[in-house]
């Protein structure tokens, strides 16, 4: 077992408490290779030059149409191809078993309890339930994992043709600008966000392990 203690400040009152963490060889050597993934992930062009989907639609009293910035195939393909890990639920990275793997050697400090549920809602796209309502109107916005794996197994990972022809037909007008490229894109920067917070909170418990074992973090009310 691998075995270390963290100090949790408290960012207002500066108040200060000792909790042991244990995580099994195997287990760690698994967070320690995610991390390496999401370090690979952050220095891709398209995280460094924060790259994204932009989509704006136009409305008029006869049609609807959709418009967005065009992304370059280089950026984009390298950021997908470095998703992989993430995204697929049977390889060793997949960001929810992980995530879970954090939160059973951590489910006694509240702190991790928050930051977790943190990345898990912003992975889930939950932050996205509040898109104008305009922009659903004429198509759907991928708005659960599920949805982004549908299109990207349609088009990118895959080349599915039936699961081609529904996201299209989910996508609606949206569907018309690179396939739907765009606002797909736009909802991966939220996953993407995930994925390196994770790799992140993986990093301070490196730190931690390595000795400078002090973490400043907002005590849960």
């Amino acid at each position: 077992m691998i075995e270390f203690d963290v100090i949790l400040v408290d960012r207002e009152s500066q108040e200060r408490r000792t909790v042991e963490l244990s995580f099994t060889e195997a287990d760690w050597q698994r967070l320690e290779g995610y991390h390496r993934e999401t370090e690979r992930l952050r220095s891709s062009r398209f995280v460094q030059e924060s790259r994204g989907g932009s989509v704006s639609v136009s409305l008029s009293h006869s049609s609807v149409r959709s418009q967005a910035e065009f992304l370059d195939d280089e950026a984009f393909e390298t950021l997908l191809h470095r998703l992989r890990p993430f995204l697929l639920s049977d390889e060793a990275f997949y960001f929810f078993s992980v995530l879970k793997l954090i939160g059973k050697s951590t489910h006694n400090v509240p702190e991790f309890r928050d930051e977790i549920r943190t990345l898990k809602k912003t992975f889930g796209l939950k932050n996205l339930k509040d898109v104008p309502s305009v922009f659903r109107k004429y198509g759907n916005m991928p708005d659960t994992p599920d949805d982004v794996m549908t299109w990207l197994n349609a088009f990118e990972y895959h080349r599915d043709m039936q699961k081609r022809e529904t996201a299209t037909t989910d996508l609606g007008i949206y569907a018309s600008d690179q396939h739907g490229r765009p606002v797909v894109t736009f909802v991966l920067v939220e996953m993407v966000k995930a994925i390196l917070g994770l790799g992140d909170l993986i990093e301070t418990l490196m730190i931690a392990r390595n000795g400078k074992n002090e973490i400043v973090c907002v005590k849960p009310s």
